[in-house]
């Protein structure tokens, strides 16, 4: 799901932008283990709330009421968000622009880009940044687009993400990354920050930061846990939107705050690492997304399925100078694991018209779709073009298939653990054993029972779990505790 300014759909942006992270990296893609701990937003303000339209320190109604000093505002409004963030009636303030650039739920303009924000063309060269965001030595890895971890990202991630540098590792899955600065990677405004807190929790903030070099190109950090104090000045009460949410047993909230705040190359956006990850709101990795309105929209099989960001999502790396770009592709990899398939940045389009391959949806989704958990995805693993993988929503509606992701190896030929893009609407079904959960070899297990799969037609599939281990030889038959899923 792609950013958008709807609140709803903002909550999507951080919460699925990873909250199954970890699981992905310290459990060898499992779907399942720590989630990320994503808290506190209101540690790093020292200034009252900032009017957008005038640029000019304002004060929320609540506190004017009061007869509040500018700095018994800010205490105020960290300790009493609603208050501050609530209109006249007990809805939600939204905060404008006074130039008419941006409107909250209508952040496109008639072309399919961005507002203008004052940002100038971005012409026909695409190299606008000339340094890594975090430095080379803290970080290991730079994962592609693609990848899948049931929970937050069942069809494959139209984001990158770089992997911190462990600081020190007390188990498998309880480790502490380095502490490690995040740095404007080019000239860029600021225009949108989404935060969210961990209610009644002591644990680290978790933003997700929406940045543009020009007009018609979305860069975001997903997981930056301490803002820049220019970032932190900004990112005040009264807030666009705000709302209180559930991700797995925590519950959040989430706000949302418009500015416009230009930095240049090298200059300080935040940090990020330090805290463990087995509970201790720990995150392993540091998104990098980008959407990029000038490119043609991604071949997805039926694009009424997608929002305009899923549909404009590219390689970050691409938008690297030479150097930078050399770099990150040698680091490609999930954790310990280097990639070897091609693209080697990945993609988050998987569909193949006529085949089983790319993502497929629950009856009723709605369209374009918001919850994951409806949705499962056919797909090449994206490390290794010799592994595939049925990645499954938690509700995507198959009776006995859990919510996680199931790997194996395709094989050469016949209906046994045929490759998705292999599978045809010819009326055969074709079953699936010898599935392991994981991707990593050290730590994969072997899942009990069988899949059976069909084309049905070029926009729907037939899926079943049968608790037999094997497929023999077939034919194979579906039950009534089959489902269908659609293109």
């Amino acid at each position: 799901m792609g950013k958008s300014t709807l609140i709803g759909a903002a909550v999507a942006a951080v919460i699925v932008i990873g909250v199954i992270l970890y699981a992905a990296v310290g459990n060898g893609g499992k779907g399942t283990g720590t989630p990320n701990a994503i808290g506190a937003l209101n540690a790093t303000t020292s200034a009252a709330p900032q009017n957008q339209t005038s640029g000019q320190k304002s004060e929320p109604a609540a506190c004017a009421s009061q007869n509040l000093t500018p700095e018994q505002c800010t205490s105020y409004c960290n300790s009493n968000p609603a208050a501050c963030e609530s209109n006249g009636s007990g809805g939600q303030s939204v905060q404008g622009n006074s130039t008419g650039n941006y409107t909250v739920g209508q952040p496109k303009n008639s072309t399919g880009g961005l507002r203008d924000y004052s940002l100038p063309a971005c012409g026909s060269s695409k190299t606008y940044f000339s340094t890594t965001p975090i430095s080379e030595n803290n970080f290991t890895a730079f994962a592609p687009l693609g990848w899948m971890s049931p929970g937050g990202h069942v069809i494959p991630v139209n984001h990158g993400a770089f992997y911190l540098r462990v600081a020190s590792q007390q188990s498998q899955d309880n480790f502490t990354t380095a502490n490690v600065s995040v740095l404007s990677p080019g000239n860029v405004t600021v225009f949108e920050i989404v935060g969210q807190q961990y209610l009644g929790s002591g644990q680290p903030s978790d933003y997700a930061i929406y940045f543009s070099p020009c007009a018609n190109v979305t860069f975001y950090f997903g997981h930056v846990q301490v803002l820049a104090p220019e970032l932190a000045n900004n990112y005040t009460a009264p807030f666009a939107n705000c709302m209180n949410t559930t991700a797995n047993t925590a519950q959040l909230r989430v706000c949302q705050k418009q500015m416009s705040v230009k930095l240049h190359t090298g200059e300080l956006i935040g940090y990020i690492g330090g805290h463990p990850t087995g509970g201790g709101g720990g995150v392993a990795a540091m998104d990098l997304g980008v959407y990029d309105y000038l490119n043609p929209a991604l071949g997805f099989a039926n694009q009424s399925r997608y929002d305009i960001d899923e549909l404009h999502a590219a390689c970050p790396i691409d938008y690297f100078t030479a150097s930078a770009q050399s770099y990150l592709y040698a680091h490609i990899g999930i954790a310990n694991i280097s990639g070897t398939a091609q693209p080697a940045c990945g993609t988050n389009m998987r569909d193949i018209a006529g085949s089983a391959q790319g993502n497929w949806f629950s009856k009723g989704t709605p369209v374009p779709y918001i919850n994951e958990g409806l949705l499962m995805s056919l797909s090449p693993f994206v490390l290794s073009p010799n592994l595939d993988v049925f990645s499954v929503g938690s509700t995507a509606g198959v009776p006995g298939l859990a919510g996680v992701t199931y790997y194996f190896t395709p094989a050469g030929s016949g209906n046994v653990n045929t490759a998705f893009s292999g599978v045809a609407a010819n009326g055969q079904i074709h079953c699936y054993s010898a599935l392991n959960d994981s991707y990593d070899v050290s730590q994969y297990s072997q899942v009990s029972g069988r899949i059976l799969l069909q084309l049905v037609n070029s926009s729907a599939v037939r899926i079943e779990y049968q608790n037999t281990n094997g497929c023999g030889s077939g034919p194979w038959s579906f039950t009534q505790n089959s489902a269908e899923l659609y293109r």
